[in-house]
Protein backbone atom coordinates (compact mmCIF):
# COMPACT_ATOMS: atom_id res chain seq x y z
CA UNK A 1 0.00 0.00 0.00
CA UNK A 2 0.89 3.52 -1.04
CA UNK A 3 1.94 6.28 1.52
CA UNK A 4 -1.26 8.53 -0.34
CA UNK A 5 -3.33 5.04 0.03
CA UNK A 6 -2.53 4.81 3.58
CA UNK A 7 -2.90 8.60 4.48
CA UNK A 8 -6.54 8.34 2.62
CA UNK A 9 -7.47 4.98 4.60
CA UNK A 10 -6.77 7.11 7.86
CA UNK A 11 -8.46 10.54 6.99
CA UNK A 12 -11.48 8.47 6.12
CA UNK A 13 -11.40 6.41 9.00
CA UNK A 14 -11.06 10.01 11.34
CA UNK A 15 -13.96 11.11 9.21
CA UNK A 16 -15.86 8.46 10.43
CA UNK A 17 -15.16 8.73 13.98
CA UNK A 18 -15.63 12.41 13.69
CA UNK A 19 -19.20 11.67 12.19
CA UNK A 20 -20.04 9.41 14.97
CA UNK A 21 -18.74 11.65 17.58
CA UNK A 22 -20.93 14.88 16.43
CA UNK A 23 -23.71 12.51 15.96
CA UNK A 24 -23.53 12.00 19.53
CA UNK A 25 -23.71 15.32 20.94
CA UNK A 26 -27.42 16.44 22.40
CA UNK A 27 -28.66 19.31 23.84
CA UNK A 28 -28.84 18.49 27.67
CA UNK A 29 -32.82 20.04 27.71
CA UNK A 30 -33.51 17.16 25.91
CA UNK A 31 -32.44 14.69 28.39
CA UNK A 32 -36.12 13.31 29.42
CA UNK A 33 -35.92 11.67 25.77
CA UNK A 34 -33.75 8.82 26.61
CA UNK A 35 -32.89 8.89 22.98
CA UNK A 36 -30.67 6.04 21.57
CA UNK A 37 -29.43 7.18 18.30
CA UNK A 38 -28.38 4.79 15.28
CA UNK A 39 -25.96 5.98 13.39
CA UNK A 40 -25.46 4.47 9.72
CA UNK A 41 -22.63 5.76 7.59
CA UNK A 42 -23.05 6.59 4.08
CA UNK A 43 -19.43 6.54 1.70
CA UNK A 44 -18.97 8.21 -1.61
CA UNK A 45 -17.51 6.50 -4.44
CA UNK A 46 -16.61 7.71 -7.71
CA UNK A 47 -19.20 7.78 -10.51
CA UNK A 48 -18.76 9.23 -14.14
CA UNK A 49 -17.51 12.75 -13.53
CA UNK A 50 -19.01 13.14 -10.09
CA UNK A 51 -19.55 11.38 -6.83
CA UNK A 52 -22.42 8.84 -5.56
CA UNK A 53 -23.55 7.61 -2.11
CA UNK A 54 -23.02 4.07 -1.46
CA UNK A 55 -23.80 1.49 1.57
CA UNK A 56 -20.78 0.01 2.97
CA UNK A 57 -23.03 -2.51 4.85
CA UNK A 58 -22.34 -2.81 8.76
CA UNK A 59 -22.64 -4.72 11.65
CA UNK A 60 -26.58 -6.06 12.63
CA UNK A 61 -27.23 -7.63 15.66
CA UNK A 62 -23.21 -8.82 16.16
CA UNK A 63 -23.59 -10.41 12.26
CA UNK A 64 -22.54 -8.37 9.19
CA UNK A 65 -25.42 -6.59 7.61
CA UNK A 66 -26.18 -6.46 3.61
CA UNK A 67 -25.19 -3.63 1.69
CA UNK A 68 -28.56 -1.26 1.42
CA UNK A 69 -29.72 0.30 -1.53
CA UNK A 70 -29.40 4.39 -1.15
CA UNK A 71 -32.54 5.79 -1.41
CA UNK A 72 -34.29 9.70 -1.29
CA UNK A 73 -36.86 11.26 -0.92
CA UNK A 74 -38.07 14.96 -0.90
CA UNK A 75 -38.42 17.24 2.57
CA UNK A 76 -38.71 20.61 2.06
CA UNK A 77 -37.91 20.73 -1.65
CA UNK A 78 -34.34 19.08 -0.88
CA UNK A 79 -33.81 15.64 -1.41
CA UNK A 80 -33.01 13.76 1.97
CA UNK A 81 -30.99 10.54 1.54
CA UNK A 82 -32.06 7.24 3.43
CA UNK A 83 -31.73 3.35 3.63
CA UNK A 84 -33.59 0.90 5.13
CA UNK A 85 -32.76 -0.42 8.35
CA UNK A 86 -34.77 -3.37 9.94
CA UNK A 87 -33.81 -2.85 13.39
CA UNK A 88 -35.93 -5.41 14.60
CA UNK A 89 -33.90 -8.86 13.90
CA UNK A 90 -36.22 -10.07 11.58
CA UNK A 91 -39.43 -8.92 14.00
CA UNK A 92 -37.92 -11.18 16.79
CA UNK A 93 -37.08 -7.72 18.87
CA UNK A 94 -38.71 -4.24 18.90
CA UNK A 95 -36.53 -1.75 20.28
CA UNK A 96 -38.65 0.88 20.17
CA UNK A 97 -40.53 1.28 23.58
CA UNK A 98 -41.39 5.34 23.91
CA UNK A 99 -41.42 8.01 20.96
CA UNK A 100 -41.07 11.74 22.36
CA UNK A 101 -42.30 14.21 19.45
CA UNK A 102 -40.48 17.17 19.06
CA UNK A 103 -41.26 20.48 19.91
CA UNK A 104 -41.65 21.87 16.51
CA UNK A 105 -43.21 18.69 14.94
CA UNK A 106 -46.77 18.95 14.06
CA UNK A 107 -47.27 15.44 13.56
CA UNK A 108 -50.46 13.63 15.29
CA UNK A 109 -49.74 11.25 17.94
CA UNK A 110 -52.26 8.99 16.75
CA UNK A 111 -50.33 9.23 13.14
CA UNK A 112 -47.23 7.71 14.79
CA UNK A 113 -48.96 5.46 16.46
CA UNK A 114 -50.84 4.19 13.40
CA UNK A 115 -47.63 4.18 11.49
CA UNK A 116 -45.64 2.10 13.83
CA UNK A 117 -48.49 0.22 14.12
CA UNK A 118 -48.76 -0.60 10.41
CA UNK A 119 -44.92 -1.77 10.40
CA UNK A 120 -46.12 -4.25 12.96
CA UNK A 121 -43.55 -2.17 15.54
CA UNK A 122 -46.84 -2.45 18.21
CA UNK A 123 -46.95 -1.13 21.79
CA UNK A 124 -45.25 1.48 21.38
CA UNK A 125 -46.11 4.70 24.09
CA UNK A 126 -46.07 8.46 21.62
CA UNK A 127 -46.43 11.62 23.65
CA UNK A 128 -45.08 14.94 22.88
CA UNK A 129 -42.10 16.60 24.14
CA UNK A 130 -42.17 18.60 27.30
CA UNK A 131 -38.98 20.18 26.44
CA UNK A 132 -39.71 23.67 25.19
CA UNK A 133 -37.84 24.49 21.05
CA UNK A 134 -34.66 26.79 21.66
Amino acid sequence: MEENERFLDDFINSCSNIAFDLASFKNPAFIEEKEIRLVHLLNFVESNNSLKLFDNGGTYFGKSADIADVKFMMSQNMPKTYIDINFTNNNQVNPIKEVIIGPKNSVLQSAISVYLETLNIGSVDVQNSKASYR
